[in-house]
């Protein structure tokens, strides 16, 4: 700002109204490096708000200094502006003007408390959490981090650490564990919380750094979020660069957080502590967005040097139509601002609009992660023991379900603005309206057309990267219906299987009644007691091929039966030296057999069906879920452990 004119003091006259400031009321002067054709003068009140000036009124009221009156004052701004200047000029100026906006006292000397003028999009509801002493004593300790060498070596390694995040390792197997394991998530929330008020410290730590002091910090709700807010209303004494600095230092302080949750995956290796790390990219990448009062907003405004760039954006953009006559609120700028803010959005929005195109993309895999998930949680409940168990897959349940349900409510209300905003904008003109219709309904269209089941509703398996460049290949994949899994992807990991199959509990069935063996879940044979012991991997489901028998039924063996019982090894081939059994299958049994470590139950070619139990024979669950009843299954199922299939059969013991 440059140096505010101040006249000499004036002995009062002997009229009762003596024009005076008021209270905290400071003339800053020339908006340094201002876009205007005609740099505005600024003035900031006592309650920190920031008010532009003509300067006639700045003139006024830099001679208002509580010993002049109105023809004192007009005198002294007279000389000032070189041209005359009459006491009722200064009065009128007084009671029409710079009172109504707080500049001057009341002419009894009192300073009313007007109300802070508020943007549609500001702020609101605010509550501080610290002072302003507090705020820029944590601000000295950080302020460290903006000096130039610091800031150039942090930014190199914050690249290095996007270009092998985005393009060498991906994000999938992040989004894969926060999903799977819903204390991640709940992590996720809680570090989003800390980053936001880290984003803070870095504007109050960026204004300390250049010379101003930061004010109060605290919570407020901007739209229907709730957001944290620090005051860096003296950045305002500051140059564009250090203005600059203020508004950047809350964006690097995210690249900063993000960087910090690099260096924990290293330690770790934690997957989910990348997935954070990407979602503070997307923090900042929304913030620079100049459309509402976010950074990007204030970014734009001092770079270009226009308080109000906002309101500017559209004339702005009206203007580039070649032949429309530029409007007065273009015409005051100076030409290089146009071309800053023309830059600035066609820079940033077609990134944003690639970045929110790829998780609506990838929205499928993503709904089916979170749904294999869910049911992964609820068998993981329903084979808990005791409440205790129970109450932790309960919050692991809770833990999934609230923030994707919190998300989708933020998400579908997001949505209803931006459609009121278009039904706004329309209102009143047939072209837009036609116009507003045809696009809403063609967004709609090419969602459904994207997220309509046509084979992509896969969870997301072990090994796929979801880098950016599977990103732009997947745009290509959009007619195909099923850019979130091309042909190409599901020939190479849909076959594998899914984490719910993979780590389900044993001992619980599938919630839809399918086969157990598809997704790796057992279940005990009726009348068989205890769980399997480990090491039971060599007995073998399904019908043996040379004798259609069942093996693993619960039937008792008569030890008269078979005298020397022996396992029969995979594909129906006796061991060395036994004659090959035939037969047919067992009929319906209807006695149990008690558990024993020395013996297994084995096909025989005619058992017979004894109505006690024999301490001698065990039935032995199947590693695939178990049929309701003893009768012959009529078709062979596949065992999932392959190395039971191939080892070699072990004689039992002769009763």
């Amino acid at each position: 700002m440059t140096a505010t004119r101040v006249a000499p003091p004036a002995t009062p006259s002997a009229t009762p109204e003596i024009l005076v400031l008021a209270d905290g009321v400071e003339l800053l002067g020339e908006y340094e490096d201002s876009g205007f054709r005609e740099p505005p003068l600024l003035a900031r009140r006592g309650d920190g708000q920031m008010v532009k000036l003509t300067p006639l009124l700045h003139a006024v009221a830099g001679a208002c200094d509580g010993r002049r009156d109105a023809e004192q004052v007009a005198a002294v701004v007279s000389e000032w502006e070189g041209r005359g200047v009459s006491g009722e000029n200064v009065r009128q100026l007084a009671e029409a003007q710079l009172r109504p906006l707080g500049i001057l006292a009341q002419a009894d000397g009192t300073s009313p408390e007007l109300p802070k003028r508020r943007a549609l999009l500001s702020l609101r509801h605010r509550r501080p959490i610290l002072h302003a002493p507090a705020v820029n004593w944590i601000a000295a300790a950080f302020s460290w981090l903006h000096a130039r060498p610091v800031k150039f070596v942090l930014l190199a390694m914050l690249l290095v650490f996007d270009a092998w995040l985005f393009g060498v390792h991906g994000i999938a197997g992040g989004i894969r564990t926060v999903l799977y394991e819903p204390a991640w998530l709940l992590a996720l929330l809680v570090s989003i919380v800390v980053a936001t008020a880290f984003h803070e410290i870095g504007h109050a730590s960026a204004c300390r750094f250049s010379g101003a002091r930061p004010g109060e910090m605290g919570v407020g709700v901007y739209l229907i979020w709730p957001a944290f807010y620090c005051d860096v209303t003296e950045a305002y004494r500051l140059d564009r660069r250090g203005r600059l600095r203020t508004d950047l230092g809350g964006v690097y302080f995210n690249g900063l957080f993000a960087l910090a949750c690099g260096a924990a995956y290293v330690a770790t290796g934690a997957e989910a502590l990348l997935f954070a790390a990407f979602v503070q990219h997307l923090i900042v990448l929304q913030q620079l967005l100049p459309l509402l009062r976010f950074d990007g907003y204030y970014v734009l405004s001092d770079l270009t040097g226009v308080p109000d760039i906002l309101s500017r954006i559209k004339p702005i953009f009206r203007s580039l139509v070649r032949g429309r006559r530029r409007e007065p609120r273009v015409a005051e700028l100076k030409p290089w601002v146009r071309f800053a803010v023309t830059a600035y959005l066609i820079i940033l929005i077609p990134l944003l609009t690639l970045i929110i195109g790829s998780i609506l993309m990838s929205a499928p895999r993503t709904f089916a992660t979170a749904y294999d998930s869910f049911w992964l949680q609820l068998d993981r409940m329903r084979a808990s023991h005791g409440f205790a168990e129970m109450g932790v897959g309960a919050f692991r349940i809770a833990a999934l379900v609230m923030p994707l349900a919190a998300m989708s409510l933020s998400v579908s209300r997001t949505a209803k603005m931006g459609v009121r905003g278009v039904a706004g904008w329309s209102r009143g003109s047939v072209p837009r309206r036609l116009v507003a219709i045809g696009g809403v309904a063609g967004a709609v269209a090419a969602i459904a057309f994207v997220w309509w089941p046509n084979g992509d509703y896969q969870p997301i398996r072990p090994g796929e990267k979801g880098t950016v460049t599977e990103a732009v290949k997947s745009v290509a994949e959009i007619p195909s219906g099923r850019p979130s899994l091309s042909a190409e992807q599901a020939a190479r990991f849909a076959s594998e299987p899914t984490e719910r199959e993979r780590l389900a509990p044993r001992g619980v069935a599938p919630h839809d009644g399918e086969d157990g063996g598809d997704d790796g879940l057992t279940s005990p044979a009726p009348g068989a007691t205890g769980e399997p012991e480990a090491g039971d991997d060599d007995v073998t489901s399904g019908e043996d091929p040379s004798t259609g028998a069942e093996p693993g039924t619960d039937d008792a063996i008569d030890p008269a039966a078979a005298p020397e019982a022996t396992s029969t090894p995979a594909g129906g081939a006796a061991p060395a030296g036994d004659p090959a059994p035939s037969g047919t299958a067992a009929p319906e049994q209807t006695g149990t057999a008690s558990p024993s470590p020395s013996a297994t139950a084995t096909p025989t070619p005619t058992p017979t069906p004894t109505p006690t139990p024999t301490p001698t024979a065990t039935a032995t669950p199947s590693p695939t879920t178990a049929p309701t009843d003893t009768t012959a299954i009529t078709s062979p199922t596949v065992t999932p452990d392959a190395t039971a299939l191939e080892s070699e059969p072990t004689p039992l013991p002769t009763p």
